[in-house]
């Protein structure tokens, strides 16, 4: 697969060097470090791994919607999005940053276009 051709330009320059190396488990955590900059910049707050996406999306009144909130549906999608996006740091990047990983490009390529 061509994965450039598939992500945002953006993110694609986050990953480039360590995909372009082959450092597929290097490029895993720079798509998330990706993500965190994005989250600080539209919600205007300052952290981390789950905890940034708490601050962003989290709470009664989250700084980024991804919807209105007037449902039960809609709040229940804003924690799932929320939920989800944690996951992605507890259980995708946390482990590559703390432990030695070595990942496949078609692991890499499953993990950064999602």
């Amino acid at each position: 697969m061509n994965l450039q051709a598939h992500i945002p330009t953006s993110l694609w320059e986050a990953i480039a060097s360590a995909y372009g190396a082959k450092n597929f488990s290097h490029a895993i955590p720079d798509a998330t470090f990706h993500l965190s900059s994005i989250l600080r910049e539209r919600a205007g707050v300052d952290g981390d791994g789950a905890t940034l996406v708490g601050q962003a999306l989290g709470g009664e009144t989250p700084k980024l919607r991804v919807n209105a909130l007037e449902t039960e549906n809609e709040r229940n999608t804003q924690r799932g999005i929320e939920q989800i996006l944690r996951g992605i740091y507890l259980g995708i990047r946390n482990p590559r940053s703390h432990d030695s990983m070595v990942d496949t490009q078609e692991v890499a390529d499953s993990i950064i276009i999602s």
